[in-house]
């Protein structure tokens, strides 16, 4: 029997698609590759992952909005109501309890994750490290100067990443399903307009087709136009 994409299926297969990506990022070694003989930022790459990383946190986020978190420094459980607080999810057993702060929280997604993705780039007294000697994702720090930075681990980043989509993975199905984000306009029956599986994949395999990228971000196949050159 043929089966229709939803949006289910797509998920699932873009947080691993994007996990691929992300250990790719990490394991690569710029000093290994000739044509980053004169880069100013040596290590992997970083800024990359981040916003890979980031974004399956924001993803995953997404599907628990009207749930309450246990926020440090509150005494009362808060709501997760808008994108910004879709970073709750650091602060469940997804991702081992981290308990941020809302402060954290705002570091996380206003600064880390928002310049990154829009900008390219962190402001002063941000960083990323790769340290595996720290088990702490986000840390407040000072230098010699008593000025305190911030500094994101993208070691333990990615290992809890890892667990986080396995857990979530394990209850996908329920969750998205009952989501807000399932509800919204662009859903499942949105996506059935790309038709059964295997027909698209009968279209994709043919030779004389280009590969376009369809608004809902799944890979359709359109043959291509007739053209006089």
């Amino acid at each position: 029997m043929n089966k229709k994409l939803d949006f289910n299926d797509l998920s699932r297969e873009a947080l691993n698609e994007m996990l691929e990506a992300v250990e790719y990022c990490i394991s690569y070694r710029k000093k290994e590759h000739e044509q980053w003989a004169d880069s100013t930022f040596p290590g992997c790459l970083g800024i990359p992952a981040a916003i890979l990383l980031f974004s399956i946190a924001d993803a995953i986020g997404s599907h628990y909005r009207h749930k309450e978190f246990k926020i440090r420094g509150k005494s009362k459980m808060q709501i997760m109501r808008n994108t910004a607080e879709h970073f709750f999810i650091f602060n469940s057993a997804l991702y081992d309890n981290q308990l941020f702060s809302r402060e954290e929280i705002s570091v996380l997604y206003d600064i880390y994750r928002s310049k990154l993705t829009h900008n390219l780039g962190l402001p002063s007294f941000h960083f990323m490290e790769l340290n595996t000697k720290s088990n702490k994702l986000l840390e407040e720090k000072q230098n010699a100067q008593d000025e305190n930075y911030w500094v994101l681990n993208l070691y333990v980043f990615l290992s809890l990443t890892k667990k986080a989509v396995e857990g979530f993975l394990l209850q996908s199905e329920e969750i998205i399903g009952n989501s807000h984000v399932a509800k919204m306009d662009v859903g499942k029956n949105d996506l059935s307009i790309f038709g059964e599986i295997d027909e698209i994949n009968r279209i994709h395999n043919s030779t004389s087709s280009d590969d376009y990228v369809s608004p809902s971000g799944t890979n359709y196949t359109i043959p291509p136009t007739k053209s006089n050159c």
